[in-house]
């Protein structure tokens, strides 16, 4: 089909509506590169809830309108797979489209960690609502190092919270599966007081005490029950005694393999102490 559809105007939810001949009870709707038209499909979908779309931008060579994601009323999980590239107009133009519906986004997304980093901007704005937020495959930006743009120069990229601003208020569960930062990490949780899981498991090498004790500074965490990340060289147990002591409900802690005392294997006295803080 013809894919220069730019300047296409999409009408009124209720005209669109009735001019789908049929309209099914599908709720879970998958496209990979989607063409204009299958896209305009998801208007015979008026019970959708969930949406993924998968963009392989080599194969692409289109504009894509996404009027028509704007008028699915209840869709609630947007699945959004970028995985060979970042395309950020895409993103927010598919963010504004649905954003403030949203309960549940992923974002998979294979680029620097300095090109995706106003993302986390444009999700706190567009998607309020969020309880759930999954971001991944991100990794560290090597090419902006290597011109001396820091990690801490990086992260001032998002936004400032004030009173007007707050992000993730309504978060309980984060995913973070790129390149973290203390700046990244405690920017999400700073106003994330409904949080109930944090999992990390991404590069860690970055991510220190700091931002732990940053993020509880702000953020008592009081609704947390479990925290996971996968490995970290610069975490020490400071933090970990001290999510123990501020989360009253916390159940779950791991994995404490790779922490700053445990070099060389001297864990048992630590996990000991662990278990007292714990009762």
């Amino acid at each position: 089909g013809n894919h220069n559809h730019a300047n296409q105007q999409f009408p009124a939810q209720d005209e669109s509506v009735s001019m789908m001949p049929i309209q099914v009870n599908v709720k879970n709707f998958w496209l990979s590169n989607p063409a204009q038209e299958e896209l305009t499909l998801a208007l015979m979908l008026p019970k959708l809830e969930k949406l993924r779309l998968d963009f392989i931008f080599q194969d692409m060579n289109f504009w894509l309108e996404v009027g028509p994601i704007s008028l699915l009323q209840h869709i609630t999980t947007l699945d959004l797979n970028f995985y060979d590239n970042h395309d950020e107009s895409l993103f927010i133009r598919i963010i504004n489209a649905c954003g403030i519906k949203l309960k549940k986004l992923i974002f998979n997304v294979f680029a620097e960690y300095s090109s995706v980093v106003n993302c986390h901007n444009v999700i706190a704005q567009k998607c309020p609502n969020l309880t759930s937020l999954t971001f991944v495959g991100d990794h560290r930006s090597i090419g902006d190092q290597e011109m001396g743009l820091s990690d801490q120069e990086i992260d001032n990229m998002l936004m400032n919270r004030t009173s007007d601003f707050q992000p993730h208020t309504n978060l309980e569960e984060l995913t973070l599966s790129g390149y973290c930062t203390d700046g990244r990490l405690s920017w999400i949780l700073g106003s994330a007081t409904k949080i109930r899981k944090i999992l990390l498991d991404g590069n860690l090498e970055k991510l220190s005490s700091s931002g732990w004790l940053a993020t509880l500074a702000e953020n008592s965490m009081e609704e947390l029950e479990a925290v996971w990340f996968n490995t970290s060289t610069d975490m020490s147990m400071d933090s970990v005694e001290q999510l123990l002591i501020s989360c009253p409900k916390l159940k779950k802690v791991g994995r404490l393999i790779n922490l700053k005392e445990h070099v060389g294997g001297a864990r048992r006295g630590d996990y000991l102490q662990l278990l007292q803080l714990s009762l």
